[in-house]
């Protein structure tokens, strides 16, 4: 009975894995590539450029990769260093689970890469976890990297959900919120997630790009900071005023 169980627990961790999934849900024959059920044919794209975000980044890639073949050009980001660098892809050591330099400096070339694009470009972006930190510029410039990290530490050190947390984060963000994939535009995007975020709820994630969040003002801010203020009791003023002015 054990030996089974071994086997059973053998198998499924076999085919839950990035390289598996990917296998199942995504091909290329003739210039075509098929992610689930959704066709696009990368002959009638002038350009088409992957972003890879997370912890899962270069895992993701390679497996993309290794479906699709080297035919892309693109940016990754994660806290992980690889034990190789795809050719056409710059890399980015981001921080987790805090942002550091090199996480605004991702972000950075995100934003300029995306404002490229136009309606004969194709995004894709490979989303997974602790993406969050590993990419990100403040929504204001005055913001330095120091209050980013402050501000994260105490979000982290809360005690609220990854819910909650993220509903603040995307008022403080420039990328965040649906920002990302606004910068891309007219370019068309996909997004393939890799998600560990509770009952899988990609509304509350940071993590596909392309989703555009309710209420990412100022008024909703505030909303968002009362509410967790109420619930979990832990919030620095000084830190809220600055990113609430940042995001008028």
């Amino acid at each position: 009975m054990k030996e089974i169980a071994r086997h059973i627990f053998d198998h499924a961790l076999r085919e839950s894995s990035i390289k598996q999934a990917f296998a199942r849900h995504i091909s290329c024959e003739r210039g075509v590539l098929r992610i689930c059920e959704d066709l696009y044919d990368l002959n009638s794209h002038s350009r088409v450029f992957v972003i890879s975000i997370g912890k899962a980044a270069h895992s993701m890639l390679t497996a993309l990769h290794e479906q699709a073949g080297e035919r892309f050009e693109g940016i990754v980001a994660s806290p992980i260093e690889p034990e190789f660098h795809i050719r056409g892809f710059r890399y980015f050591h981001g921080g987790h689970p805090l942002p550091n330099a090199d996480s605004i400096r991702a972000a950075d070339a995100m934003l300029k890469s995306l404002n490229t694009m136009n309606e004969a470009s194709l995004v894709i972006y490979l989303m997974s976890g602790g993406g969050s930190a590993t990419v990100e510029k403040p929504i204001d410039d005055e913001i330095t990297l120091d209050d980013l990290i402050e501000t994260y530490r105490v979000l982290v050190h809360s005690g609220a959900s990854i819910n909650e947390i993220n509903a603040i984060r995307k008022h403080l963000s420039s990328i965040k919120g649906g920002r990302l994939a606004q910068a891309a535009y007219p370019a068309q995007q996909v997004s393939i997630l890799v998600s560990d975020v509770p009952d899988h709820t990609p509304p509350c994630s940071r993590r596909n790009p392309q989703i555009r969040r309710p209420g990412v003002h100022p008024r909703a801010l505030v909303d968002d900071l009362v509410e967790l203020r109420s619930d979990r009791g832990r919030w620095q003023r000084s830190t809220a005023t600055r990113f609430h002015r940042g995001n008028r």
